[in-house]
């Protein structure tokens, strides 16, 4: 019992928790991306197109919703959150773009911890009579470390709103946590090219792309500014690469998710039964080295 709360609620939980991160970093094979999960990246050379970094151009999302349409893709998530107002031309462009998309679009949203009073009421407004779910990470306290999926919540109506990963594939999540199984880098990728676990693409370039690429597939945007953004999260990874090497952008974890789910991929996890046979084996290995006849310092190496 001792071991089991050291563990999981106490100063052990951090060296557990690195354990298991390096073996995801060390062990998770390596495959090619997903034929089914497309994120097109808001980058810095996507923003110096526009007057104003901030809120991202409507206009721009309005013709992109459009353009992806055209190439006939299946699905759309916009993992921005359109919290506050822009030129009122511009806000109803987008609004119209949203409203004739023939790919159903999911928009971005979030309440109580992440908006202030005068955000909230705009994004309701916004997106009332839209397909809109939560985008939340699901942060571990201990370290920082996005390890689990977003099932939903009550939302501020009073009814259920599932996680954004969760409304794009098609599939409710148990309200217990969902172990995150990120796919492994690309074959030939350097170990610290997180980013090649995903097709991705910059957002400004989507009019260029052939139609083959987007059709049929499920399309994430979000921004991938790994300098100036907030929306980088920690990974496992970073138990191999450290802070900075092993971090992602939000859109990105949530196509690692969205993957898994439409792949059907379950990430391994022991029974809890399991977990408590070793504990007693442990515990039994451990009163049997005191009554051995053996040097201390033996059963200290063994122990």
């Amino acid at each position: 019992t001792l071991t089991w709360l050291l563990v999981a609620h106490g100063p052990l939980r951090q060296a557990e928790n690195w354990v298991g991160d390096l073996r995801v970093a060390l062990m998770t094979p390596r495959q090619p991306p997903s034929d089914q999960v497309v994120v097109l990246t808001i980058t810095e050379d996507t923003l110096r197109q526009f007057p104003y970094r901030s809120p991202l151009s409507r206009t721009f999302l309005a013709q992109l919703i459009t353009t992806l349409n055209q190439k006939g893709v299946r699905a759309i998530g916009l993992d921005i959150l359109f919290d506050q107002p822009t030129e009122p031309a511009a806000d109803q462009a987008l609004l119209k773009a949203l409203r004739d998309s023939a790919a159903p679009v999911i928009v971005a949203y979030a309440d109580r911890e992440h908006l202030t009073p005068e955000q909230q009421p705009f994004l309701d407004t916004f997106t009332a009579g839209l397909r809109r779910n939560y985008i939340n990470l699901p942060v571990d306290n201990a370290d920082g470390v996005i390890r689990s999926l977003f099932p939903g919540r009550i939302a501020p109506d009073g009814q259920f709103m599932p996680g954004m990963v969760s409304a794009l594939a098609g599939i409710t999540l148990p309200d217990a946590a969902v172990p995150l199984r990120y796919r492994g880098l690309a074959p030939g990728a350097a170990a610290d090219d997180l980013p090649s676990a995903i097709k991705h693409y910059p957002a400004h370039l989507a009019a260029a792309l052939p139609a083959a690429w987007l059709a049929g597939k499920i399309v994430l945007v979000g921004s991938y500014l790994p300098v100036s953004s907030e929306d980088m999260w920690k990974t496992p990874f970073a138990a191999l690469l450290g802070n900075q090497k092993g971090l992602l952008p939000g859109v990105m974890i949530h196509a690692h998710g969205l993957t898994q789910l439409l792949e059907g991929r379950v990430a391994p996890s022991p029974s809890p039964w399991l977990a408590i046979g070793l504990y007693i084996v442990a515990a039994l290995f451990g009163i049997a080295l005191t009554r051995l006849d053996w040097p201390a310092v033996v059963s200290m190496g063994l122990a």
